[in-house]
C-alpha cells in the first residue's frame, strides 16, 4: 500500500509546486506599486500584461483614497454647491455626457442627469437654486431647477441662435475692445457656437459664458437664457472667473496664451495679460490671486486681481512696469522635466492655504502651500487615477475630490465587454477605444502629513517612465540603430516624418490591388500621395527624393 501511495502522493506534490510556480510566474508578469515602471526588471519582464497598476502605455496607477465610479467618462468640471452639501460635476468624454450630483457627507452619488452636449461649464446660481451647464457645439445652455438635494432638468435653450453667427461676428469687428487693449480678431468664418466656461455676476446673477469658437464672450439673462450682450476676446476662450473687485471678468484664452480682462460694466475688454501656453481653469484665492493652469508648459501662473493695472507706455520711477504674472508655478515631477504634465484643473481649500493643481498627464494632484501671499511652495504630490482632469475641496478643509477622466486602469478592446461592439473588414468584434474609459471621482484626505505626502510623491515618481536619467541614458542597454544614450553615433541620417489625419496606412491602401492603385489617375493630396509613392515605382512620383 505504501509503494502505491508514495507516487501518488509525489505527483500531487509535482501538481502543487506547478500550480504555484505559476501563480509566481502570474504575479511577476505584472507590475508591482513598489516597482518603479522605468527600470529594466519591469520593463523586460516576460509576459508583461496592464493591471491595475500599470497602464497599457508604460504609465502606473495607484490613486490614493477611495473612488466614485460615474456614469460618464471625461468630468472637467467640478463645483461644490454654496450651501456645502452637494457636489455638481459634468461628464463631457466619449460616453455618457451629464451632470452628476454626488453628496459631499456621504460621498456617493445621488443622481446622474443625462445631456446629448455638454462641456467644461458648471456654475451654481447665487441662491444655490439653479445649475447651469455649457452645451459645447451644441450651442445650447443646460439649466437645472435645485432643491432639496435633487435636480430637474429644464428645456435647454440656445441663448443666439447658431444662424446669427455673422450677425455677431460683424458686431464683434466693429467693437473698440479698449484703449490699450489688442484689437480683437474676427473669427474665421463658418467656425461654429461652442459654447464653455460660465461665470455667475456676484452682484447681477447674470451669466458670462466662454463662446470658444468664435473667441467672445456672451452676457446671458439667467432668467430667459437670452443673449444680451457679446463681448470680444483672446483666441478661444476656455473659462471665465471674476476677480477680486466683483466687477472685472478674467478669462483664459485656450489659443492665445494670454488672460483676457473685461469691464463688466462697459462690456470692454480693457487688456491682455501674458499667460503660459494652453491656460485653461482657474481658480481665485480669498487675497484676489487668481491661480491659471497652462496646459502647455507645466506651469500655474498666479495673477492679482485687487485692482486692474493699466499697461504702461514706458516704466519711468514714479510708474514702474504692470506686473502681469506675478508668479509662475512649476507643475513638473522634476525641475529638468520636459513638457507634458499638461496641468488642466485647480482648486483652493476654502481656508484658502492649500491649492491642488490636476496634472492630468502625470496621473497625480500637485498640493501647494499657498498660505504665504509672497511665495508658494509646492508640498508635493499625490498619485490619483488615469488622467484626472478636475478638482474640488469640501467646504470643512478636509476632504479633495479628484475627476479622473479616463478611470483607475486600463483595459483591451478585445474581446468586447459592452454592448453593440464593432466589426471591421475581417470581422472581429471590438469595442470602440472610447467606450473603455470609466470615469470616476477620487475622495482623499486633503491635508496628508509631511510624512504622507513625501511617500506619496514618491510614488508618483515610480509611477512615471520618466526621470531625469532617461533623458541622457535609455533604462535598457540597446544595440539597435536608435542609439540608447544621447551623442552616442547613429547611421540615420534623415527621418521623413508624414502626417495624415489619423487614418492609418491599411485603411486606404490595405483593400487595393496593384490594378485598382495604377487606376488613380488624378494626383492626390500630400499625405496620400506619399503612400503612393512608397508602392510604386520612383518614376510615377516626379518631385519626390528620397533621403538617406
Amino acid at each position: 500500500m505504501r509503494k502505491k501511495i508514495a507516487p501518488l502522493a509525489a505527483a500531487i506534490g509535482a501538481a502543487l509546486a506547478a500550480a504555484g510556480t505559476m501563480v509566481v510566474a502570474q504575479r511577476l508578469a505584472v507590475r508591482q506599486p513598489t516597482e518603479d515602471v522605468g527600470s529594466a526588471s519591469v520593463r523586460t519582464r516576460a509576459g508583461l500584461q496592464p493591471n491595475e497598476n500599470l497602464l497599457f502605455n508604460g504609465w502606473g496607477v495607484t490613486p490614493a483614497g477611495t473612488h466614485v465610479p460615474l456614469a460618464g467618462d471625461m468630468p472637467l468640471k467640478m463645483v461644490v454647491s454654496p450651501d456645502g452639501k452637494t457636489l455638481a460635476a459634468v461628464t463631457s468624454g466619449y460616453n455618457n455626457h451629464g451632470l452628476t450630483l454626488i453628496d459631499v457627507a456621504t460621498k456617493r452619488v445621488t443622481q446622474f442627469l443625462p445631456l446629448a452636449r455638454a462641456w467644461n461649464g458648471l456654475a451654481w446660481s447665487r441662491d444655490g437654486r439653479r445649475i447651469f451647464v455649457s452645451g459645447g457645439n451644441s450651442g445650447l445652455l443646460h439649466r437645472f431647477q435645485y432643491a432639496d438635494g435633487k435636480a430637474t432638468a429644464e428645456e435647454s435653450v440656445a441663448p443666439a441662435p447658431v444662424e446669427n453667427a455673422p450677425v455677431r461676428r460683424n458686431r464683434r469687428r466693429n467693437r473698440n475692445p479698449g484703449s490699450n487693449a489688442p484689437a480683437a480678431a474676427a473669427a474665421p468664418t463658418g467656425l461654429p457656437t461652442f459654447l464653455a466656461g460660465i461665470a455667475v455676476h456676484p452682484e447681477t446673477g447674470k451669466l458670462y459664458i466662454a463662446n470658444e469658437g468664435e473667441h467672445e464672450v456672451w452676457v446671458v439673462n439667467p432668467e430667459t437664457r437670452q443673449q444680451e450682450d457679446v463681448i470680444p476676446v483672446g483666441t478661444h476662450p476656455h473659462s471665465v472667473v471674476f476677480g477680486a473687485d466683483r466687477r472685472s471678468l478674467y478669462v483664459s484664452n485656450w489659443g492665445g496664451r494670454s488672460v483676457s480682462v473685461v469691464d463688466t460694466q462697459t462690456s470692454r475688454r480693457i487688456r491682455d495679460i501674458p499667460a503660459g501656453i494652453r491656460p485653461n481653469d482657474m481658480a481665485l484665492a480669498p487675497d484676489g490671486r487668481l491661480f491659471v493652469a497652462c496646459a502647455g508648459d507645466n506651469t500655474v501662473r498666479v495673477i492679482q486681481t485687487r485692482t486692474v493695472e493699466r499697461e504702461q507706455a514706458e516704466a519711468t520711477p514714479a510708474a514702474p512696469p504692470t506686473e502681469g504674472t506675478r508668479e509662475i508655478i512649476a507643475t513638473s515631477l522634476y525641475p529638468s522635466s520636459p513638457e507634458g504634465s499638461t496641468s488642466s484643473g485647480v482648486a483652493i481649500s476654502p481656508d484658502a492655504k492649500t491649492l491642488y493643481v490636476a496634472n492630468s498627464d502625470n496621473n497625480s494632484v500637485m498640493v501647494v502651500d499657498i498660505a504665504d501671499s509672497r511665495i508658494s511652495r509646492v508640498e508635493g504630490f499625490i498619485p490619483v487615477g488615469w488622467y484626472p482632469t478636475a478638482v474640488a475641496v469640501s467646504p470643512d478643509n478636509g476632504t479633495l475630490f479628484v475627476a479622473n477622466g479616463k478611470g483607475l486602469r486600463s483595459r483591451p478592446n478585445h474581446p468586447p465587454q459592452e454592448p453593440r461592439p464593432r466589426r471591421l473588414h475581417k470581422g472581429v468584434p471590438f469595442n470602440h477605444p472610447g467606450q473603455l474609459f470609466q470615469g470616476s471621482v477620487s475622495v482623499i484626505a486633503a491635508r496628508p502629513a509631511p510624512e504622507q505626502i513625501a511617500r506619496y510623491t514618491e510614488q508618483v515618481r515610480r509611477n512615471s517612465p520618466y526621470t531625469p536619467e532617461t533623458l541622457r541614458r535609455a533604462p535598457i542597454a540597446s544595440s539597435s540603430v536608435v542609439p540608447d544614450r544621447v551623442g552616442a553615433p547613429c547611421p540615420i541620417k534623415y527621418v521623413l516624418y508624414i502626417i495624415k489625419e489619423n487614418r492609418t496606412y491599411d485603411q486606404i491602401f490595405g483593400d487595393m490591388t496593384d490594378k485598382q492603385r495604377a487606376s488613380r489617375q488624378r494626383r492626390p493630396e500630400p499625405g496620400r500621395y506619399a503612400r503612393r509613392c512608397h508602392l510604386e515605382p520612383p518614376s510615377a512620383c516626379p518631385g519626390l527624393r528620397i533621403l538617406g
